[in-house]
């Protein structure tokens, strides 16, 4: 069973071979490449052959659900114009601030 997703543009080309890359030169961390699933963002899968459709679609996936692949990029935009201020705080003024717009970002989705 998958526990992690990992959601990249290109993955039916970094994926295929994943497990034996790690096999050769990180045996160790094997069963951690076991528990990923390799998904590509609908945004993306549409440009790819039917094979990576049906099988890096997370539409497809058990216990994946569906997104696009992208939601965690679109706060950036308003989250970057905290950089002039954030910076000069300490780090838990940092957090309290950063957290406060991460909720708000999440409150509007509501």
């Amino acid at each position: 069973a998958c526990n992690f997703c990992l959601s990249y543009d290109c993955n039916c080309q970094y994926c295929v071979n994943l497990r034996s890359q790690f096999q050769t030169s990180f045996a160790k961390y094997v069963p951690l490449i076991e528990c990923i699933c390799c998904s590509i963002p609908t945004l993306h899968i549409e440009d790819h052959k039917d094979d990576c459709k049906y099988t890096f679609n997370s539409a497809y996936m058990p216990n994946s659900g569906h997104f696009h692949g992208k939601t965690a990029e679109q706060p950036w935009v308003e989250l970057n114009q905290l950089a002039g201020s954030v910076r000069q705080m300490n780090t838990g003024h940092q957090i309290g601030v950063l957290l406060f717009h991460y909720r708000y970002w999440n409150w509007t989705k509501i």
